[in-house]
């Protein structure tokens, strides 16, 4: 059986702090391993803020979901209200050229584990940036 873990808010930084943050992708390399999981989807608010973030969290993220990539099929990533300033041209846009990562930042159809799935990143008017979208064709899983 086929299986996806869905994570959202993580909002990394590289406050000492915050710390204890970053202990999730290594307990979801494990979960992911253990229980044969094949996608990870990551809701949205990778990071605290919204720009200008610093080389070491960029590289750091990188790492850790090129890692993460590593061990399921694909990590699909939804722009959430934190991951850039402008909502046309977010801050991690270029996760979506790493291979078997997918970075969502316009409402779009995928096909994940035979299922149709309608991704719907954060915007401030949805009832203006989704008028187009069909819901009829989808259901809650």
């Amino acid at each position: 059986m086929s299986a996806a873990v869905l994570v959202s808010d993580l909002h990394l930084t590289t406050a000492p702090r915050d710390e204890y943050r970053w202990g999730l992708f290594p307990w979801l390399r494990a979960r992911c391993r253990e229980q044969s999981i094949e996608q990870v989807l990551l809701l949205g608010d990778l990071t605290d803020e919204k720009d200008h973030h610093s080389s070491l969290l960029v590289n750091r993220v990188v790492d850790e979901l090129t890692t993460l990539r590593d061990h399921v099929k694909a990590v699909h990533v939804l722009r959430g209200n934190h991951d850039g300033l402008d909502p046309s041209r977010p801050f991690f846009l270029f996760l979506g050229h790493v291979p078997g990562i997918h970075f969502y930042h316009d409402a779009q159809e995928v096909e994940l584990l035979g299922h149709k799935v309608l991704m719907l990143p954060h915007c401030r008017a949805p009832e203006r940036s989704w008028s187009g979208l069909s819901f009829s064709s989808f259901q809650a899983v």
